[in-house]
């Protein structure tokens, strides 16, 4: 296992800290009800994040080939709570505690205040490589400057509190779809299984030039 941080690339191109790797499966696992809400049977200590029942996958980053564009869910949260540079791993703070988020497929509208992603904050040079390389940024993009990101809410698959059975998701093409669910829904978060942490941006500052970002990160 890798250690946090660490850059890896494949065929000489940087995989995001978020990428899953061939090695990393998701595990499944019997669920059950208790306590009124989502449970696995087997449930343990580190099945759940702030009460709320999370997917298992497996921890083996850079083993087998990276699974483009999927995103391995533990990485995805560690990097969103703990405001992890999505593409190498490291702390993301700018200068003055301020993130940077780079959001893909704009149509030229900016990231607005109180916009919800569950996209992990970004390094400026790291963004400077993305939006060259990633196929999802090349077609159109977004970058802001944040002073805050709390928690909105979690994505992931709802079930039905009857059949354990997964419910129909919000886009009828995508019926495995995941559905978005916030804080405050406590009934929705009973009976969600998780995949994706999701945060609200806050003190937003549009930032169009990302080279010079990059160069005035350096320089300082």
């Amino acid at each position: 296992m890798s250690a946090p941080g660490r850059p890896m690339r494949q065929a000489g191109v940087p995989v995001p800290y978020i990428t899953p790797w061939t090695g990393e499966t998701v595990i499944r696992a019997p669920l059950t009800v208790r306590h009124g809400r989502l449970a696995y049977e087997d449930e343990g200590p580190y099945d759940r994040h702030d009460d709320v029942l999370w997917v298992r996958v497996h921890y083996a980053r850079g083993i087998g080939q990276p699974k483009w564009p999927r995103v391995h869910a533990f990485r995805q949260r560690q990097a969103v709570i703990t405001e992890l540079c999505m593409i190498c791993g490291h702390p993301a703070h700018q200068r003055g505690g301020r993130l940077l988020y780079v959001l893909a497929a704009r149509d030229g509208r900016p990231i607005e205040e109180g916009e919800t992603t569950a996209v992990p904050p970004v390094h400026p040079a790291c963004a400077r490589q993305a939006v060259r390389l990633c196929p999802h940024l090349r077609t159109g993009w977004a970058a802001a400057l944040v002073t805050g990101a709390p928690s909105w809410g979690v994505a992931g698959i709802r079930y039905s509190p009857d059949t354990l059975q997964p419910l129909p998701g919000p886009d009828p093409e995508r019926p495995e779809g995941m559905v978005r669910v916030a804080c405050t829904d406590d009934a929705g978060l009973r009976w969600v299984l998780a995949a994706r942490e999701i945060v609200e941006l806050v003190g937003v500052e549009p930032v169009t030039d990302l080279d010079a970002l990059a160069r005035a990160r350096v320089a300082r």
